[in-house]
């Protein structure tokens, strides 16, 4: 049977941030303030926060970097479940797949249903041995540094989502201004429009581009 599953990347990004990045910048660079904005001089309260952009991540990449090391050691050293929760158990008929298994809520709930009483029996009898494994899953977790791990992945992505709000949250009266949301946007928002990407998110990447080249001088 495969390991238990844990996503490689359990954090799902905030949208709250990203949507705001991605209507701020676009929007901006591609009315008519541009031209006015090339003389403008630059904020610095957007600067100074880009710097502390650059610094959380850096961190984040760190932090999800150790995060994948120790998941592959959690892989490596979590045991399997036991049939009695498989597919292979008395319980297989509640499986959706067969590599999952039935897990101790599952079970309670499995308990509570009056419909389900000629489960009750197999029910009774997983329930023990699914609070065991899922108890030697979580201790297997601490081991092997995932559980630490994950809470510090989770606090780097925090930094960033209330960094981007922040960044989102000044008004670009300058070029250079644009072209820190712009960055942003290329370098944690949305980095998959700078690969495969529709003619939507085509067209937007070129106007950052564009702003990017013209803050640089370019």
């Amino acid at each position: 049977m495969p390991k238990t599953a844990i996503p490689a990347n359990p954090i799902s990004m905030p949208s709250l941030g990203r949507r705001a990045l991605l209507v701020g910048a676009a929007t901006a660079a591609a009315s008519a303030f541009v031209p006015a904005a090339a003389s403008a001089p630059h904020d610095s309260r957007l600067a100074a926060l880009e710097r502390a952009f650059d610094a959380a991540l850096a961190e984040y990449e760190a932090a999800q970097w150790h995060y994948n090391a120790c998941e592959q050691r959690f892989f490596a050293a979590c045991p399997d479940p036991p049939a009695i929760l498989t597919c292979d158990g008395p319980l297989a008929k509640l499986l959706c797949n067969d590599w999952s298994w039935v897990n101790a809520r599952d079970l309670q709930w499995l308990l509570r249903q009056p419909k389900q009483r000629r489960l009750r029996k197999a029910a009774r009898a997983a329930l023990p041995v699914a609070k065991a494994y899922e108890a030697e899953i979580r201790r297997v977790k601490r081991a092997c540094g995932l559980a630490a791990a994950e809470v510090a992945q989770v606090a780097a992505m925090d930094c960033l989502h209330e960094l981007s709000e922040r960044i989102a949250g000044v008004p670009a009266r300058a070029l250079a201004d644009l072209a820190v949301k712009a960055r942003v946007v290329r370098r944690w928002a949305a980095p998959e429009w700078w690969n495969d990407a529709g003619p939507a998110e085509l067209l937007a990447r070129q106007v950052l581009d564009a702003v990017m080249g013209l803050a640089a001088g370019k």
